[in-house]
């Protein structure tokens, strides 16, 4: 194959200064083809390829990207700036908007909750139990006395049902959560009562 092209190199020079013309394009566009289309690309320095409006004038693709920022800042209820946060708590439909835009994002942080609070108490307790009761074993084998050992026996068998409690206090957790759609304190969820009885449960 390249000696057919040196030839055919060699046979439109020889053409070429006998009767002028050049015929190399014309051989290399039969033997090759045309040569393919090459789009380029303008975009803004110092902006990725995943941030929105960085494909400068005159880009194939900003006329396209102008449309979809349109879109998306009308349904952001945005009127100038793509990167505003919108001020409206409900979120529009479109993936881009809700990667990018959150109103979460600038509410200051809730409370600890009460299931929190009693989880993390049980937990506690129940490793600062565990941890004693495991120092008195060692005293006991040390010095053979039994009475330490027997006192952390004995929290240690109030204190396992703490597993099953924090289960279950996650579990009304979770359902205040799928309740408030998110937002269980604003529907004063879980109910005062059921707080309570964490409260109760877990002294």
């Amino acid at each position: 194959m390249r000696q057919i092209w040196l030839l055919a190199v060699w046979m439109s020079n020889a053409v070429a200064m006998s009767h002028g013309v050049a015929v190399e394009s014309i051989l290399r566009s039969a033997l090759i083809g045309p040569d393919p289309e090459v789009v380029l690309h303008k975009k803004k320095p110092g902006q990725g390829n995943d941030m929105p409006g960085s494909y400068a004038e005159g880009s194939p693709l900003f006329e396209r990207e102008q449309r979809h920022l349109e879109t998306v800042k009308r349904q952001a209820k945005i009127k100038d700036d793509p990167f505003e946060m919108p001020s409206t708590t409900e979120m529009p439909e479109h993936p881009w908007v809700q990667d990018h835009f959150t109103s979460s994002c600038l509410d200051p942080l809730p409370p600890v909750s009460t299931t929190m609070q009693n989880v993390v108490v049980l937990a506690m307790v129940y490793f600062l139990v565990y941890t004693a009761l495991a120092i008195a074993r060692s005293v006991y084998h040390a010095t053979g006395k039994e009475g330490m050992m027997r006192v952390m026996q004995g929290a240690a068998t109030v204190i396992d049902v703490a597993p099953m409690l924090c289960v279950l206090y996650l579990a009304a957790r979770v359902r205040a959560v799928q309740l408030g759609q998110g937002n269980p304190e604003k529907y004063s969820l879980p109910p005062i009562w059921m707080e309570a009885a964490m409260w109760i449960a877990t002294c």
